[in-house]
């Protein structure tokens, strides 16, 4: 199980949130986080000074601290949501040297937050990790390694089809434990007695 911890001087700025972003802006607040000099140069420079090697975890967890140099009232949600341009250049560069196969759910999961104060002294402190015994795991966008901890809960209702035919409802964890066991969607689907197509809106309902 691999451990990597980064930490950035400063907390993340409030060009990078979706406040900032809105319509035409969009574009702007892209170029000036993902662009050169940007986040995502600046953390692949940080992982490169830790000497990262190796294939990129499969699955991992992310806790990130932010340390507060004042007693200002700051949005908690806010300064998550500015930490996205990081935590895209995770898994951007030289396939090396990258930390994570993706940001998706399927991979980090929701990362978590936390703060303290620290007079004077604002950084923000990312450590990433490796979930215990996805190491090794062949790289793909398949969720067959999928933890049941990440997945939200599901509530199992008794919705019907106009045509009054009862409505499919297979358990979210039915589907994770197939899809892990089968090692894709079409085959999970056979296993299950649905159709690959179920599957794939039963993911996408969790943004998956």
């Amino acid at each position: 199980m691999r451990t990597l911890c980064l930490t950035l001087p400063y907390l993340p700025p409030a060009e990078y949130g979706a406040n900032r972003a809105r319509g035409a802006a969009w574009e702007r607040q892209y170029r000036v986080s993902h662009g050169r000099q940007g986040a995502v140069d600046e953390i692949i420079s940080l992982v490169k000074e830790q000497g990262w090697q190796g294939p990129p975890m499969q699955q991992a967890t992310i806790k990130i601290m932010f340390h507060l140099p004042d007693r200002r009232r700051r949005d908690g949600c806010g300064l998550l949501e500015r930490m996205k341009p990081w935590l895209d250049g995770l898994c951007q560069g030289d396939p090396t040297r990258r930390v994570l196969l993706d940001d998706d759910l399927l991979v980090i999961g929701f990362p978590t937050a936390d703060w303290c104060w620290d007079p004077g002294r604002p950084k923000t402190v990312i450590e990433i990790t490796e979930v215990e015994g996805s190491a090794g795991l062949k790289a793909s966008r398949t969720p067959h390694k999928l933890s049941a901890e990440f997945i939200p809960p599901v509530s199992i209702g008794k919705e019907r089809h106009p045509g009054g035919r009862p409505r499919l409802e297979i358990p979210m964890r039915r589907i994770v434990e197939a899809l892990r066991h089968e090692g894709n969607k079409t085959a999970a689907a056979h296993a299950l007695g649905c159709s690959p197509a179920y599957i794939r809106r039963r993911l996408k309902e969790l943004c998956l």
